[in-house]
């Protein structure tokens, strides 16, 4: 007899195999090589520096899966500019994740442009790694990887 299966666990394990695919395409020294160029002028204390790693870790890898999971449009055609405004509100939610949790490691400062140069930094390096998980997820897309 055939084994029944449901079809929204199909799906889970076929988006987890993606994610491990994808993860491997993901340059982990660029990664850290950018964080510490990007976050390291709000850090000087060692324990928060960690820390911080650890969240901007987590942020680019979510975002990277996220730009990965929507190249299959730019594949079949969109740009990538109409690829990313599909999934905006997700990147949005990503980048207020880790502009709250990098506030709540840089309890000191209160000052308006340096919070406001944080949320752009945070802007600016989710998108980053969205548009490296795009292009890198597109390239398999093409290869049929």
């Amino acid at each position: 007899m055939n084994v029944i299966t449901d079809f929204n666990e199909r799906r889970q394990e076929k988006k987890l195999l993606t994610e491990r695919k994808m993860l491997k395409d993901l340059p982990i020294r660029k990664l850290k090589n950018m964080i510490d160029e990007w976050f390291n002028p709000f850090f000087q204390k060692r324990f928060h520096k960690t820390a911080m790693e650890e969240e901007c870790v987590h942020s680019a890898i979510e975002s990277f899966l996220l730009g990965a999971a929507y190249s299959r449009f730019g594949y079949y055609g969109e740009s990538m500019e109409q690829a990313n405004t599909r999934c905006i509100q997700e990147e949005q939610e990503l980048i207020n994740n880790l502009f709250d949790n990098i506030l709540y490691l840089a309890r000191e400062s209160n000052d308006d442009f340096v919070m406001e140069s944080i949320y752009l930094t945070c802007q600016h390096f989710i998108h980053y790694w969205w548009e490296e998980g795009f292009l890198a997820g597109k390239k398999r897309y093409k290869l049929k990887l």
